[in-house]
């Protein structure tokens, strides 16, 4: 039987608000909204710069007319509410250029503020499946296809800066639903479309 001493020891347990999350450099990123009755609404937007595959940049001179530009991602998953049973979900998804880019050299909070102009790139629904992994396509709006046609960009930095970036989020006016990407993955790109003509051909490109 033990016979020495008994104390008591007393905690405390309470949450620390903080809304002060690295968000740079992420592979993975989530999008759009959620509700959960204790704790409120929770919404998630992308903010992220656009660069060439190739350091020194790319050319779409006075031979190339742009025809459509893409944005693909690759979606890793996708949140319903519970009370949701439907095997699909129109997600409105609204991408809008940034008034100016991401600083490479700078480290961006969750509550850090980023400039989002007027400039909309995409404004549309696209149906989703439940619980599938997929690639969605967005084609870009003229509004981007002005950016970079006929126009030759020396340098991935001199591209960034004409571009400026993308700001990707879900429409929650009919719903929450969230989506999380793949940002490192092959088939998340920016794809171009165009004709090139010279000597009287033709060619399709991208």
């Amino acid at each position: 039987i033990y016979s020495g001493n008994i104390d008591t020891a007393y905690g405390t347990a309470y949450t620390v608000f903080d809304d002060s999350l690295l968000t740079t450099g992420l592979n993975a990123a989530i999008i759009g909204s959620w509700y959960e009755p204790h704790f409120g609404t929770s919404v998630a937007t992308l903010y992220t710069n656009v660069s060439t595959s190739d350091a020194s940049g790319v050319s779409f001179d006075e031979h190339c007319t742009i025809d459509s530009v893409v944005l693909s991602f690759s979606i890793t998953g996708i949140f319903f509410p519970a009370s949701d049973t439907s095997s699909t979900q129109n997600i409105h998804f609204v991408i809008k250029q940034m008034s100016q880019r991401l600083n490479k050299d700078s480290a961006y909070y969750s509550d850090s503020e980023v400039g989002v102009g007027t400039t909309v790139f995409f404004d549309d629904v696209v149906a989703l499946e439940r619980g599938d992994s997929m690639v969605v396509s967005l084609k870009l709006s003229p509004a981007f296809i002005a950016l970079i046609d006929k126009k030759t960009f020396s340098s991935s930095d001199a591209f960034e800066e004409a571009v400026k970036g993308f700001c990707i989020s879900i429409d929650n006016s009919t719903g929450h639903y969230m989506v999380s990407m793949n940002l490192a993955a092959s088939a998340t790109r920016l794809t171009a479309y165009y004709t090139y003509s010279n000597s009287g051909q033709d060619l399709q490109r991208t």
